[in-house]
């Protein structure tokens, strides 16, 4: 059954891009650069999903509460403020400062919010911006499997080299070291970590990380940790920021997201 519901999404992505091609122009031909970027099957499958009575969708990471009525009040509050044109290009003022002090409180770290702290739309947005800064045509970039569906076109699109750092469940779909090291070579020039982990739920341990910590160090590689999930944690599982552990808080790019914040 597993396998023909993924069939079906295989076949529901082809004659997307079947159509997609049909009813455009030949000015509007994707540019080549797109040609190795594969459709998303959570995606497809998430449109397959929709419409479908008495269906509970789990095709997206999202909570599924919604915001609190505090955040809810203080956003009209601002609509009625006229608080809608353009904010400064890294963020409002006093959003960098409070996402600082919540790294401080949180984690034990300092950032100056008017050079360390950018306000993206989206997490994604944020990974993808990295990687367009940071990554040559030919560097590598390591990243969990299964992982995120953006990780890898958003490698592709920054002409880097994705190298897969495949979980199993024997450990607990944990990045395991040995298996990281085995992948580095000397192109290896940033890795990405998830955790919480989308979409396995894994939890990496102070121990896992500090290994991770250890190897990012030891090979001089960038790392962007996306902590998106932070706050969604369950039984005695804790979270913490792969930013604080030695060496780290240099060569870390951490990510967040409001909409995956707890009430």
């Amino acid at each position: 059954m597993v396998q023909d519901t993924i069939t079906n999404v295989n076949v529901l992505c082809e004659k997307k891009q079947k159509t997609d091609k049909a009813s455009g122009l030949k000015r509007f031909d994707a540019a080549s650069r797109l040609g190795g970027i594969k459709p998303s099957g959570i995606r497809c499958f998430f449109a397959l999903a929709q419409g479908v009575p008495d269906v509970i969708s789990l095709g997206v990471g999202e909570p599924d509460f919604t915001p609190p009525q505090h955040v809810l009040e203080a956003a009209k509050l601002a609509l009625d403020k006229g608080l809608t044109h353009y904010p400064p290009t890294i963020g409002i003022v006093e959003l960098r400062e409070a996402l600082a002090e919540k790294a401080r409180q949180d984690y034990g770290l300092s950032y100056d919010p008017d050079s360390e702290i950018l306000v993206t739309v989206g997490g994604t947005q944020a990974i993808f911006l990295a990687l367009q800064a940071l990554i040559n045509a030919g560097d590598e970039v390591l990243i969990p499997d299964p992982g995120f569906l953006c990780y890898e076109p958003s490698v592709l699109m920054a002409e880097g080299t994705p190298l897969f750092m495949h979980v199993h469940e024997k450990n607990g779909f944990k990045i395991v070291e040995e298996d990281v090291i085995s992948q580095v070579t000397q192109k290896s020039k940033m890795m990405i970590i998830n955790s919480p982990n989308n979409p396995t739920g894994t939890v990496l341990s102070h121990g896992d990380l500090a290994k991770l910590a250890k190897l990012a160090v030891e090979r001089d590689m960038l790392v962007i940790s996306d902590e998106v999930y932070e706050k969604i944690t369950y039984d005695k599982e804790r979270h913490f920021c792969l930013a604080a552990f030695p060496g780290m808080q240099e060569r870390t790019l951490v990510v967040g997201s409001f909409p995956k914040l707890t009430p």
